[in-house]
Order: structure tokens, then C-alpha cells, then sequence
């Protein structure tokens, strides 16, 4: 029955995680918008921070913390790791709230499609012919600007915004060329993704690279990769 009690343990654990993480969104969030959180709110977010310090010090965690120290290491920095995030979703609120207004754009489109009988524009293109407007590096341009210039604080966060919006729009640019090169198989296709989501730093700046160099060379559209892709 021992480990019964620490597989509990090991799961109350992980539900207090995620209820507190995503408690203490809340009030971050809400200071960005024109209203207040709720009384109910603020009381769910004291509620699940309390359990989770329950959790921490019950004695099924002590003893299972004491005999592997690797195991309450690993919960010290991940309880570091939650107390700053909410501080720094609010820096990039304005590019996270743009990327999934863009994300939640392009699945009621695809849901659309799928569903409606009459057709309204062109559906979503593959992510090999993902591409946009070459005017947008000016997005880049400008916040590589706020970076440089002595802009203070202010502009030195709009300037990071600007980057990581336009930075993952190149990096789903620089993606499809990347996929448009190699015409993945599907056993292949599944081999590239475990390699971005084990090295999605370096796959993510790497690709960046990519698709912001597609804004100049195009390579997609070149006719000796037509014609070689043709061979």
C-alpha cells in the first residue's frame, strides 16, 4: 500500500500544480483588462495555493523528498519557475493575446471549411505554403529598433513583443520552407517533430533564420528547385 500512497501523493501533486499555475494567471491578466477579478476568483487562487503548500509539507512528500533529494530539487525549481511566470505572461501579454487571436482565426476558418456548405474564400493552405506579406519584416525591423535605441523599459518590452510575434510567424515561414525542401514522408514527418520538441530552441531560432531569409531569396518559388523537385 506504500506505493499507492505516493502514487496519490505524486498526483495530488500534479493537479495542484496546474490548478495553481493556472490560478495565478488570473490576476496578471485581469490588470490588462478594463475589469477586476472576481472576489471568487481571488479566493480559488488562495485556495490553491494553500493546498499546494498542504501538498508540499504533507508527510507522504517529506518521505518520499528525503529518500530521492533529486525528486524536491526538481519541485524547488519548478515552484520558482510558477512564481515567475505570471510576471512575465504580463510583459508579453500583447504578442501572446496576437498570436492566439491568430491561432483561434485560423481554426474557426479550417472548422469552416470542414463544415460549411458554402464556400467563402480559399481554405488553409499546408504548412509547406505558408507564407505572408513581405511588408511585415518592418514588424522585426522595429522591435530589433526598440532594442537598440534607448527607449527605456517601455520600449524596450514593446521591442520584445514585436520580436516574439513576428518571430514565431517566421518561424512557421521558415518551418514550411523546411518541410517544402524535404517533402517528408509520414515516418519522417513523425521523426521531425520528436526533433522539435526535443531542440525546439535551436529548430525554432533556426527556422526563424529560415523564413526570414525566405523574404528576400523565396526559395519556394525558385525554378531550379521547381525543377529539380519536378525530377
Amino acid at each position: 500500500m506504500e506505493w499507492l500512497a505516493r502514487y496519490r501523493v505524486s498526483s495530488s501533486i500534479a493537479v495542484r500544480a496546474a490548478s495553481f499555475s493556472g490560478s495565478a494567471k488570473v490576476r496578471p491578466i485581469c490588470s490588462w483588462m478594463p475589469y477586476q477579478p472576481s472576489p471568487r476568483r481571488a479566493v480559488r487562487a488562495a485556495s490553491a495555493r494553500s493546498e499546494w503548500q498542504e501538498v508540499v509539507s504533507s508527510p507522504y512528500w517529506k518521505d518520499v523528498a528525503a529518500e530521492n533529494g533529486e525528486m524536491g530539487s526538481y519541485l524547488t525549481a519548478v515552484q520558482e519557475q510558477l512564481d515567475r511566470l505570471p510576471a512575465v505572461g504580463v510583459r508579453f501579454f500583447p504578442s501572446l493575446l496576437g498570436l492566439q487571436a491568430l491561432l483561434v482565426l485560423a481554426l474557426a476558418w479550417a472548422v469552416y471549411h470542414r463544415v460549411g456548405r458554402e464556400r467563402v474564400g480559399p481554405p488553409l493552405s499546408a504548412l509547406r505554403e505558408f507564407r505572408f506579406d513581405e511588408s511585415l519584416v518592418w514588424g522585426a525591423v522595429v522591435g530589433l529598433s526598440c532594442l537598440a535605441l534607448p527607449l527605456g523599459d517601455a520600449g524596450r518590452w514593446v521591442g520584445f513583443n514585436l520580436l516574439l510575434f513576428f518571430g514565431v510567424l517566421y518561424a512557421l515561414r521558415g518551418l514550411g520552407v523546411l518541410v517544402w525542401f524535404l517533402a517528408p514522408s509520414r515516418l519522417m514527418s513523425g521523426v521531425l517533430i520528436l526533433v522539435l520538441i526535443r531542440f525546439w530552441p535551436i529548430v525554432l531560432l533556426a527556422a526563424a533564420g529560415l523564413g526570414l531569409g525566405d523574404t528576400w531569396f523565396d526559395w519556394r518559388r525558385s525554378p531550379r528547385q521547381q525543377s529539380q523537385r519536378s525530377e
